[in-house]
């Protein structure tokens, strides 16, 4: 492993170790608020991810995140 991935994934680790990241579903841009364009409905609701440690400077969900029960757009 370089020196750079390893790095990277040092710092991904920091990132996201141990903390829950949300992920949402947006229509446009999501602008610099994040909250521009998110999807809307009684029954969405954004998804908590879990991170697998990171490998090759690249981190990734652990698990497949599922988004149900969907507003037309």
């Amino acid at each position: 492993m370089t020196a750079t991935r390893a790095l990277a994934n040092r710092l991904l680790e920091a990132y996201f170790g141990n903390r829950t990241v949300y992920v949402s579903l947006h229509t446009g841009d999501p602008g610099r608020e994040a909250g521009d364009y998110e999807l809307t409905g009684e029954r969405y609701r954004r998804q908590p991810m879990e991170t697998a440690p990171p490998r090759d400077g690249m981190a990734a969900a652990d698990a497949a995140l599922r988004f149900t029960s969907l507003p037309a757009v």
